[in-house]
């Protein structure tokens, strides 16, 4: 997992498996799940998008990946 601070008051996590950080793992998915549910306090304060591109997979540009979690 990496920590990278961006302008005060936002921090952007990225979870990857170290030993194949281009491939979306099971472990790297299990480890974000995770780290999510720790988060769910924080959910008043999420940023979405976190970044205005096609390419960041949020909500905002892909809501049926979420579409599930809704229910």
């Amino acid at each position: 997992m990496t920590i990278d601070w961006e302008p005060a008051p936002q921090i952007t996590l990225s979870v990857a498996d170290t030993d194949n950080p281009y491939d979306v793992t099971t472990s790297a998915v299990a480890a974000a799940a995770t780290i999510e549910k720790l988060l769910v306090a924080y959910e008043a304060r999420l940023i979405d998008p976190p970044m205005a591109s096609i390419y960041c997979v949020c909500p905002t540009y892909y809501p049926d990946l979420w579409a599930d979690l809704a229910e």
